[in-house]
């Protein structure tokens, strides 16, 4: 059996027609899901605040508008395949024509209903719009565009980013709303000239070379918070005793420890040599920092009082894996390798308390690593 064509002119088997149309259901299928995901995306873009109160309208409007659309050229488009589908470059125009219709009516006084108007203006732009095209095309007069000048269209595509523009302004304010304050990790310098000249980098915005150093700012400034009006760290005894639970093993390890005051950047130790020693930190800070094969260092973690740096090194007396330096100005006790012995030799009970708090520590640190490569793998 066969299905004659148009034409009339030539037979096509029934399974070659069914195939075709099922083809084409199926390519219509993939395109409206694609179309639903763009009309939800621009209208999000287009009734964002001021005006998302009024999202929903926006949505259905966003789909009777891509419905008509999409209709109206399958229907009169001279191309058989052809398929019309909302555009990133006009939504952003629309996006930018409501934003700034909605600023100037609440500058004027809010009106009780916002997305009157907004819908009117907005819907008397793409009538217009429509006007000029479809007279350009009964005129055959579409290479006119070639008389539009460059500012024009570079205007038109320039309106691409300014969504991204104005998501930055938002989050910005929602920042200064909850009292956090943002850190920009590495901006090109196109794009800080564009942040300055909107007012988006202010005194409040911090800049950063690299992810290692927002990371070092941040900690810093959370550290600062939390240390401030904390009194002092304490004695080392006292901070043992919690520790190892006992007062009189926390007598004993601090006798066979030595004071170490350190200013900041003072290498306390370095990468690749032997681990002869470790440290219990009892004020300040220190960073690991780990060298890598091409030069560069990266500060993997900052740590603070009350914690125990190159504990590993001293067990397994292996080479540092990474360099200690003090961040400022920092006091810690060292615990050499050779009185560790003698701890081990001559008190057993207190070697073995302080095994298992070296393993607490270690296991605490296993766990970080762990949740920063869950959060990297992100």
């Amino acid at each position: 059996m066969s299905v004659k064509g148009r034409t009339g002119r030539r037979a096509v088997p029934v399974a070659d027609h069914i195939f075709t149309r099922s083809r084409d259901l199926f390519v219509g299928l993939i395109a409206s899901v694609i179309t639903i995901a763009y009309g939800l995306s621009f209208a999000a873009l287009i009734f964002a605040p001021p005006l998302n109160t009024w999202l929903a309208y926006g949505i259905a409007a966003t789909f009777i508008a891509g419905a008509i659309s999409a209709a109206f050229v399958a229907v009169r488009s001279s191309i058989p395949f052809a398929i019309a589908a909302p555009d990133g470059a006009t939504s952003a125009v629309t996006a930018t024509l409501a934003a700034t219709v909605a600023e100037r009516l609440i500058e004027a006084g809010p009106p009780d209903d916002l997305i009157a108007p907004v819908m009117i203006v907005v819907a008397i732009a793409t009538a217009l719009t429509g006007i000029l095209l479809f007279g350009l095309g009964l005129a055959r007069a579409g290479g006119a565009i070639r008389f539009i000048p460059y500012p024009v269209i570079g205007g038109f595509l320039s309106a691409t980013g300014w969504p991204a523009m104005h998501s930055f302004t938002q989050i910005k304010y929602a920042a200064e709303e909850a009292g956090v304050r943002l850190v920009l990790v590495n901006p090109s310098n196109e794009l800080r000239s564009a942040f300055r000249a909107r007012g988006f980098i202010t005194e409040d915005v911090t800049l950063a070379t690299d992810l290692d150093r927002a990371l070092e700012t941040c900690e810093e400034e959370v550290i600062a918070a939390h240390s401030a009006g904390g009194g002092g760290a304490g004695s080392l005894r006292d901070w043992l005793t919690r520790a190892l639970g006992s007062a009189e093993f926390a007598e004993a390890l601090s006798e066979l420890c030595e004071r170490l005051e350190v200013d900041k950047g003072q290498v306390i130790a370095r990468q690749g040599e032997p681990a002869g020693s470790m440290h219990f930190i009892l004020e300040g800070r220190v960073g690991i920092i780990v060298e890598m094969d091409d030069g560069r260092t990266i500060r993997v973690r900052s740590l603070g009082p009350h914690t125990t740096i190159g504990e590993m090194g001293l067990i397994s007396r292996q080479m540092r894996s990474a360099t200690i330096q003090a961040e400022v100005p920092s006091v810690l006790y060292e615990l050499t390798a050779e009185a560790y012995e003698r701890l081990k030799r001559e008190n057993s009970a207190l070697a073995q308390a302080l095994l298992t708090y070296t393993v607490r520590v270690m296991a605490e640190r296993l766990s970080f690593a762990s949740r920063v490569i869950g959060v990297l793998r992100r």
